[in-house]
């Protein structure tokens, strides 16, 4: 048991040290690109480019995860990690470093973490057991929440003091510090925990992947949840995709930086009000609640430029978005057999996340062409929404912002009228582990 506790320990100071490297760069990468172009269409492909792997490659990356060694996988997958954030900082060492360069490198690393988020994930239940899982998801999800508050303050700080090559410096430190703690956890491990089952080596790829969609004909329900799922990840990927553009309009990127921080410090409180709710009879209620105040929130987003309004609104927003995907989560781990996780997992990253591409993608064209040049001087809707929103330079994204928070309030309001819905819990199964656990 005490071996077990130190690894975890090992394993937990490594992974938040390589996600802290990761959080500052995507944030500083997304304010490059768009300070250098002002285009919202380029910052939006970015993050296309950064979900379109996962939605491609979703029937392989959990098969993978089940029939090879797992600590091979995560291994080479930092090591690949290690090596582009170098060859960014040669590129910026080098003055070299151009937007195609990014969109390149940003398809490399969605590709390796796509095969590295199940095979990591599978892991760390190994590590833990799962007797220790429901401590170490408390630990796990606190420390996510505190790292996420500081990083975009600390990220902007170093991008208006040390630039993009400071960014990358600091990445690359944290994530060989991380890898470090990791492997040595890994190297530990005994083979047996990694090696691939006989049942798993004698079928295909695409076998092991459709054999664990049995859950959704057994639970007809699922299919009116991964659909609204879906519908919500479209949401979510759009605010939150143009809300940087949007802050930026009116905020310095240190004032963002705060602002982004503040949403994190409501991810924070939302996992406390998680550890405090506990377990709830109906779930789908509380997370149906949790969605009617996210749309109100991002509705009242795109009314403001305010400061103090958009560090509230931003706190209030992650903190609903992050209670409603805890409980939508137990939801479904109630129902999803471990030898099923990866699949499954696998399935809902890709659905989530080829509505997140369509969204970004749409959204960014439409703010860019249509809604941004609508709400300018002389633009078609200064007459008319432009009285309530006002006219100028992100106001287009304002009024999207604006539609998209009603559409999601009522789309949660139809959900709490339907009685299979609201009432739906999933099947209580012992073998189930905590999807939220090992995000990364």
């Amino acid at each position: 048991m005490k071996c077990i506790r130190t690894d975890f320990f090992k394993l937990w100071a490594g992974q938040s040290l390589s996600m802290f490297g990761g959080a500052i760069v995507r944030f500083a990468l997304g304010i490059w690109i768009f300070e250098r172009t002002s285009s919202l269409l380029d910052f939006s492909i970015l993050i296309v480019l950064g979900a379109l792997p996962s939605v491609i490659l979703a029937p392989l990356v959990g098969a993978v995860a089940g029939k090879y060694d797992r600590r091979m996988i995560v291994i080479a997958s930092d090591s690949i990690m290690i090596a582009i954030s170098a060859f960014i900082a040669i590129l910026l060492w080098r003055n070299a470093l151009q937007v195609g360069h990014i969109y390149f490198l940003t398809i490399i690393v969605s590709v390796v973490g796509a095969f590295q988020g199940p095979a990591y994930q599978s892991l760390v239940v190994s590590i833990i057991g799962k007797e220790a899982l429901l401590r170490a998801n408390g630990i796990m999800s606190l420390s996510v929440n505190i790292l996420q508050a500081v990083a975009p303050t600390i990220a902007g700080a170093i991008l208006s003091s040390a630039g993009l090559f400071g960014i990358v410096a600091v990445d690359i430190a944290t994530f060989v510090a991380g890898a470090i703690f990791i492997w040595k956890v890994f190297v530990g491990m005994p083979k047996t925990e990694t090696e691939r089952t006989d049942e798993m080596s004698h079928v295909g790829y695409l076998g092991i992947f459709f054999s664990s969609l049995d859950i959704f004909k057994k639970q007809p329900v699922f299919i009116a949840l991964i659909a609204y799922g879906v519908f919500h990840a479209a949401i979510l990927a759009l605010v939150s995709t143009l809300c940087t553009p949007l802050l930026l309009t009116s905020q310095s990127a240190q004032s963002v930086g705060f602002i982004l921080t503040a949403g994190a410090v409501g991810g924070m409180v939302g996992s406390l009000l998680l550890v405090l709710l506990g377990e709830s009879k109906y779930p789908m209620r509380i997370a149906l609640i949790a969605d009617s105040v996210l749309g109100l929130c991002i509705a009242l987003v795109g009314l403001t430029n305010s400061f103090t309004f958009y560090c509230a609104l931003e706190f209030l927003c992650v903190l609903a978005a992050g209670v409603s995907s805890g409980y939508i989560s137990t939801v479904w781990m109630r129902s999803i057999h471990s030898n099923k996780l990866s699949s499954i997992l696998a399935l809902l990253q890709g659905a989530f996340s080829a509505a997140a591409c369509v969204s970004i993608l749409l959204g960014g064209i439409l703010a860019q062409y249509v809604f941004e040049p609508a709400f300018m001087e002389n633009g078609l809707l200064n007459d008319s929404f432009g009285t309530l929103i006002g006219i100028g330079k992100g106001r287009g994204l304002g009024f999207m912002f604006v539609v998209c928070g009603i559409v999601c309030f009522l789309t949660a309001g139809i959900g709490l009228t339907l009685n299979a819905v609201r009432k739906f819990n999933g099947v209580i199964n012992t073998e189930t582990v905590d999807l939220q656990l090992t995000a990364r």
